[in-house]
């Protein structure tokens, strides 16, 4: 899908897409046809005047304000970066007696481990992405995290646990030192509450 966006938006002339917006839409299956996941992604495409037309299209999730800002500190947007990962983990006999008996609420560490280990999986998975698009650093828009519980089709009294994170973001380069760079100036404020 964004491989899809960034070439409609090197078809009308433009050097990147702002503003981008990830539509995920799980459609279930029946007896007639599979489960599938649609991506839909939406956003503006847009030209600087006078630059030569790019390889490849940026594409961000920022806003046309916060991507004028980026600019103005010296960096540019390589691309959307996504982090993704999914583990499962199956109720065993030392799962589900790990924690002290009588103890109530009490934190069962491999359910911990799993949540760790999910979010450090979706962490250096965005990471990687960042480096194919050849950024620094990554501006992050958006973490979730899923967890759901099923129950075991292999052991009828067992319980599957899923968990999934997401990381998305946009991954940006350093073009110009900011530190060498000229400020622009700051905007005036003006008081409203004097007397005309």
């Amino acid at each position: 899908a964004l491989d899809r966006m960034a070439s409609e938006c090197a078809r009308v002339g433009g050097h990147g897409i702002v503003g981008a917006s990830l539509q995920v839409t799980e459609i279930p299956g029946d007896s007639f046809a599979a489960a599938t996941v649609e991506f839909k992604v939406t956003g503006t495409a847009v030209r600087g005047r006078g630059c030569p037309p790019l390889a490849r299209p940026f594409t961000t999730e920022l806003s046309g304000s916060d991507f004028a800002k980026l600019l103005l500190d010296g960096w540019v947007p390589a691309g959307i970066a996504l982090g993704i990962a999914a583990a499962g983990l199956h109720d065993t006999l030392v799962t589900t007696n790990s924690g002290p008996w009588g103890t109530g609420n009490a934190e069962v560490p491999s359910y911990t481990s799993l949540m760790a280990h999910v979010r450090q999986d979706a962490r250096s998975r965005l990471e990687q992405t960042a480096r194919e698009l050849g950024a620094e650093g990554v501006v992050v828009s958006a973490m979730t995290l899923h967890v759901r519980s099923d129950g075991c089709h292999a052991h009828l009294a067992g319980t599957d646990h899923f968990a999934e994170a997401v990381i998305t973001g946009t991954a940006v380069a350093r073009f110009a030192d900011h530190r060498k760079a000229a400020r622009p100036p700051s905007l005036a404020v003006l008081p409203l509450d004097r007397p005309t």
